[in-house]
């Protein structure tokens, strides 16, 4: 099992119905690894991600980035709108 964080210190790597799991920081012994249950906040507000784990997977999010209510997502409206 691992638990959700719109920040994960893991990222997958499926090869068939072989899942690898690859660490993207360092996990501390008796430390917890994160995986990303889909909302991440490089892509998602804050408001968003928790509706979308509230509607899927019926919790709210409490990861530290969803704790800062972190918003530094990449919103593709906005780049695309941005006049140059």
């Amino acid at each position: 099992m691992l638990n959700h964080s719109c920040s994960p210190n893991i990222r997958n790597k499926f090869e068939g119905r072989q899942l690898t799991i690859f660490s993207t920081d360092d996990v501390v012994e008796g430390g917890e690894i994160f995986n990303c249950y889909g909302p991440n906040y490089k892509l998602m507000s804050y408001q968003e991600r928790q509706d979308s784990l509230r509607l899927q997977y019926n919790f709210n999010c409490k990861c530290s980035k969803c704790d800062e209510r972190n918003d530094e997502f990449v919103s593709f409206k906005n780049i695309f709108n941005t006049q140059i």
